[in-house]
């Protein structure tokens, strides 16, 4: 028995261990497996180094096409960890080229606002579309400061109204260019308002006694029918000065426009834009026009603030 476990043990040891003459079984070679890490030569029954080819690729989302018919992605990842080189999916390829993606612009407000006659007004081009190289118009981006009368492109179609509608006062003009412009851009096909509002003007359909299909195809009467509002409620609102002790200007015809005449409590206890202001009560002041706690009326000071600056612009100041 100790024979025969001692010749095993000569055996194993000539096998594991390499020794020397043709006896040796020379195991001591390792299999090219192709797996990570390792950072010695084979020596030692250390795993062999060196990266190992990569076999998966994901991709970012092709670009816009661009003028040349080309688009492109960029790999985004690649599988196994730590691998190179391997053969990607094509990285470019053809397209249709679409010129008309680089004209539809928006653009950023005038500025300054209100500018005199003759200054340079400027404004950005806000909504180019992603991979446009064209630029805008440069007339649609610099502008001299209209002389006094001179409206906005956008409202010529309707001067004519505009002129009847002021009975030829400049400044009545010009203040009902700026509500349009306010209100619509002056676009007659603009969308109903969430208030229910309609047309180049934005008038409910129950203040101006017309459908809002009708306020959208007759614009001009949308038009006269607002400059009629508008004098309504100046009259209404003339009575606070002598009610309310107001100093009625300007400003506050606008507001009346935009938020109505009225000077009581709404049924959700929230005041009318006209009632009495208890945050500033000296002087007697309008519930829209106090700036403490404006609560629903912020919105009405900046329509107004903008409504002025459009007509400004339009009267040259």
């Amino acid at each position: 028995w100790v024979i025969v476990n001692t010749a095993l043990w000569l055996l194993t040891s000539k096998i594991y261990k390499g020794g020397s003459g043709d006896a040796k079984l020379g195991i001591s070679n390792w299999y090219d497996f192709q797996c990570e890490g390792g950072g010695g030569t084979g020596d030692d029954g250390t795993v062999p180094g060196g990266p190992t080819t990569c076999t998966s690729f994901t991709y970012s989302g092709w670009t816009v096409c661009q003028p040349n018919g080309t688009r492109t992605r960029v790999i985004a990842s690649q599988r196994p960890s730590g691998c190179s080189g391997g053969t990607p999916g094509s990285l470019q390829e053809s397209c249709t080229y679409d010129p008309s993606a680089c004209t539809s612009f928006t653009y950023a407000e005038w500025n300054p606002t209100p500018c005199t006659v003759g200054q340079t007004q400027t404004r950005t081009a806000t909504g180019a579309p992603a991979g446009c190289t064209s630029e805008p118009d440069p007339d649609d981006i610099s502008r001299t400061c209209p002389l006094p009368g001179v409206i906005p492109k956008e409202c010529l179609p309707h001067e004519e109204a505009f002129d009847t509608a002021s009975g030829g006062d400049i400044n009545k003009k010009c203040l009902l260019v700026g509500i349009a412009m306010t209100e619509s851009g002056c676009n007659k096909d603009i969308s109903t308002s969430s208030h229910g509002a309609c047309g180049i003007m934005q008038m409910k359909p129950s203040t101006a006694n017309m459908t809002c299909e009708a306020l959208r195809a007759n614009p001009d009467a949308s038009i006269q029918k607002a400059a009629e509002v508008y004098n309504n409620y100046k009259s209404i609102i003339q009575n606070y000065n002598s009610k309310y002790g107001y100093s009625i200007g300007t400003d506050d015809e606008i507001a009346a426009y935009n938020a109505g005449p009225g000077d009581g409590i709404n049924p959700d206890k929230t005041k009318q834009p006209f009632a009495l202001s208890s945050d500033c009560p000296n002087p007697p002041t309008p519930a829209w026009q106090c700036p403490i706690n404006p609560v629903g009326f912020a919105q009405t000071q900046d329509y107004v603030r903008d409504v002025q600056a459009r007509q400004n612009s339009c009267l040259g100041k």
